[in-house]
């Protein structure tokens, strides 16, 4: 197993839009699968909790990529948040390791689906953007070198 590493160095890349931001954070990269219910009349009863039935389930065949959410420095003046663009390619591109010529890659069809921004009295502006993912993301290794 590879041990733990910074995500300094982590890139997003919008295809059409060429938007791009300092980025300090990546959160809820991640996917779920749906789970079926195949409990049915003749399901037999726990042998430890006596009386209950438990709920047998299934894996589903439909799957779901997480939302992502990315938090940024935000600029006022350099407001161009692809908001009201359309659907995308997007590239996350991972720092290589020291024995890689190439990071992985995280690459999928996305749009921003949200933004805010905080702007406090004592320290740096910031910025939140949500991002919908839409279809199934390929996910590319390292290439060693």
């Amino acid at each position: 197993m590879t041990e733990a590493r910074s995500g300094i160095g982590t890139t997003l890349t919008f295809g059409t839009s060429g938007f791009s931001a300092k980025v300090r954070n990546y959160n809820d990269i991640g996917m779920s699968r749906e789970i079926l219910d195949a409990t049915h009349m003749g399901s037999p009863a726990g042998a430890t909790f006596t009386g209950l039935i438990f709920r047998e389930t299934r894996p589903g065949d439909l799957g779901t990529t997480k939302e992502l959410s990315i938090d940024i420095l935000f600029d006022p003046d350099d407001n161009d948040i692809p908001i009201d663009q359309a659907a995308e390619q997007i590239t996350m591109q991972f720092k290589a390791l020291s024995t890689q010529s190439t990071g992985a890659q995280w690459i999928f069809d996305g749009f921003v689906s949200d933004w805010s921004a905080s702007v406090p009295y004592d320290g740096l502006m910031t910025g939140t953007l949500t991002i919908s993912v839409s279809g199934e993301p390929t996910w590319n290794a390292g290439v060693a070198i």
